[in-house]
């Protein structure tokens, strides 16, 4: 009756619980799986029978919840064999002939890899690339291990490193952090670096004190990765390594005085506390980019202002796990600086002639140097610096055009700066109540939202300024009479209660809009052929009776949109020589786009909500979507 089961033709899948069983030949069973279901505190131990060589076409082999497990050799003859995932929280010890499975290049070991990542990897699963994947206790300990040269990628995460590593393969990467879930990250080639080639080696530790014993081939390393703070010291391979195109070192405590021999074109990204120590002088001439965590910098390290080819520079007292996701993709020629303290910038800045990206964050605008030029920047970002009340000297020799001042980072317009495709652009957040708006006569669109500014109108004027947009903007009258020759006006503030005098001033304006709801940022403001508009929000107690003349505006838009009930005081609104067109809607912004962006309508548009009850002397006005644009 045994013989028979193993024949069976349509026999794919094999459960077995709490132990192996003794296989006989099969060439039908696709998949094993083996699963601890004893739930007491005593170890568990899975023996496989050593002649689980006779599944011939096993695929797939699953084992989870032992305590130890223990393969035979026979396992290595198992040539159709693609897939091995072995998933236990309490697993002590890796069965030394999954290192000798030479059809498996790539091994993750992680003793905190969660069911959900776990489901990740095994839903994007590719069986060309076959993957042994280990989870296991956090205190396991091994003495020593030895990687032969079939592994090419392999990631192991647990409270401890081995003592002892041999890599009989070639190391391209080795990344040795603290950083969780590094395994999903290394499967999908997304840690640090962008592709995901042969020799990669990820290797985590909570509680590395001491750096392994390696046997490797410096001579093979490009990209060298170490984000341990506990270890003080570097070892003698790493200094006499020719080829790395990319170096992280984070280690705050770090001691050395030795030479890198080279980085030929790529990162270098170090965290120590002091930056004096740092002897990099060999790896000047040829980085493009670098990321320096210096939790004590207080001004430009003065090795990196002679990095002649830099491409991405970042300098910060911070976390550099702030910077992952931002830094060394496609970013051409910029600068990050963000510190704590009352950093000084250097005009060894000058350096960087092509610069085109600047952030600048937690800086003491009050010393820096009058002689910065950055003559190529397009996207510029001041944040959280102290003592910037008017915009830096350095603005002045630039081609930026669009200038957004604001008082919360919340109202920043640039939502992924370093992505942003779109030029000439100045993000600036004032860290002083006041904020003195100098024009260098190149700003063409200008944004201020939620700050008190000030005018500097010395020896200069503002007509270049072309769109305007100001949001919760105080005593907002004073302004107006410097920006005559706009042509786009957004003003989103809530206390307007009657038409602004200064609506005459804008002689090009001959498009108005006024809501009650919020007037909404769109892209269509940095769009130079949007022109002779004024959209204003005005408040539910407007005086509709100070629309004296309308005859002026080939466009006239009402929005009552948060009104149910109309007073006499609206009664204005239809009583003019223009014809009126009412639509009832729950997307004023749309209609309100499209009226607007006709040549010339010939009436005025009143939008109401669907839920408004109108006066009879309105109901006649009313019109279809489809009517109200015919």
């Amino acid at each position: 009756m045994k013989d028979l089961f193993w024949t069976l033709e349509h026999l794919e899948t094999l459960d077995l619980e709490n132990n192996s069983i003794e296989f006989k030949e099969n060439h039908t069973i696709k998949e094993l799986n083996i699963t601890c279901t004893i739930t007491s505190k005593d170890r568990v131990r899975l023996n496989l029978h050593e002649s689980v060589h006779l599944l011939k076409n096993l695929k797939n082999l699953s084992i989870n919840g032992f305590h130890e497990i223990n393969f035979p050799e026979s396992l290595i003859d198992l040539k159709n064999l693609k897939k091995i995932v072995i998933y236990s929280k309490d697993l002590m010890n890796l069965p030394e002939v999954l290192f000798k499975l030479t059809q498996f290049h790539n091994i993750i070991i992680d003793s905190r890899m969660s069911d959900a990542e776990k489901n990740k990897i095994e839903e994007n699963y590719d069986y060309n690339n076959p993957h042994i994947i280990v989870k296991c206790s956090a205190n396991t300990i091994l003495e020593g291990l030895e990687l032969p040269s079939h592994i090419s990628n392999f990631t192991f995460v647990a409270k401890n490193l081995p003592q002892e590593m041999i890599f009989r393969s070639k190391v391209k990467k080795l990344v040795i952090i603290e950083v969780n879930n590094a395994s999903y990250s290394f499967l999908n080639g997304d840690l640090y670096t962008e592709e995901l080639g042969a020799g990669n080696y990820f290797l985590k530790s909570n509680d590395m004190t001491f750096f392994p014993t390696f046997t490797v081939d410096p001579q093979e390393i490009e990209n060298l990765i170490i984000q341990n703070r506990r270890i003080n010291q570097i070892p003698e391979w790493i200094f006499q390594s020719p080829h790395i195109k990319q170096l992280l070192i984070s280690q705050y405590q770090l001691n050395f005085n030795r030479d890198f021999q080279s980085i030929e074109k790529g990162r270098f990204e170090i965290s120590i506390n002091d930056g004096s120590r740092l002897n990099a002088k060999n790896i000047t001439a040829q980085v493009v980019q670098a990321r320096l965590e210096l939790p004590s910098i207080r001004n430009v390290p003065e090795f990196v202002c002679q990095i002649k080819n830099i491409q991405h520079l970042i300098i910060t007292s911070r976390n550099l796990d702030d910077f992952v996701g931002s830094f060394g993709k496609n970013h051409a020629n910029r600068i990050e600086i963000k510190s704590y303290h009352q950093f000084a910038l250097t005009n060894a800045l000058n350096s960087y002639t092509e610069l085109t990206h600047l952030q600048l964050d937690g800086l003491n605008f009050g010393s820096f140097p009058a002689d910065l030029k950055f003559p190529r920047l397009k996207l510029a970002r001041l944040t959280e610096n102290s003592n910037l009340n008017r915009l830096p000297h350095f603005i002045a020799h630039t081609s930026l055009k669009i200038v957004h001042i604001y008082k919360n980072i919340d109202q920043s317009y640039i939502t992924d700066f370093w992505n942003n495709n779109d030029d000439n652009r100045l993000e600036v957040l004032p860290s002083v109540p006041r904020f003195f708006f100098v024009n260098n006569n190149n700003f063409t669109h200008l944004i201020v939202s939620g700050y008190r500014m000030e005018i500097d109108t010395t020896d200069f004027d503002l007509k270049s300024i072309k769109h305007m947009r100001f949001e919760d903007l105080p005593e907002l009258n004073k302004y107006f009479q410097y920006f005559s020759n706009a042509d786009l006006i957004e003003i989103n503030i809530a206390n307007v209660r009657s038409v602004p005098d200064w609506i005459l001033n804008f002689i090009n304006i001959k498009k108005i809009l006024l809501t009650t709801e919020e007037v909404p940022f769109q892209e269509e403001f940095f769009n130079s052929d949007v022109k002779n508009t004024l959209k204003l929000k005005i408040h539910n107690e407007f005086d509709f009776e100070s629309l004296s003349n309308l005859s002026a505006y080939s466009h006239a838009c009402f929005v009552i949109h948060d009104i149910n009930f109309l007073s006499n005081n609206h009664i204005i609104l239809i009583n003019n020589s223009k014809p009126v067109r009412i639509l009832k809607t729950t997307d004023p912004e749309r209609f309100c786009n499209k009226y607007l962006g006709m040549p010339d309508p010939g009436y005025r548009l009143i939008v109401f909500n669907t839920e408004c009850v109108l006066p009879g002397d309105f109901n006649s006005f009313v019109r279809s979507e489809s009517d109200t644009f015919s």
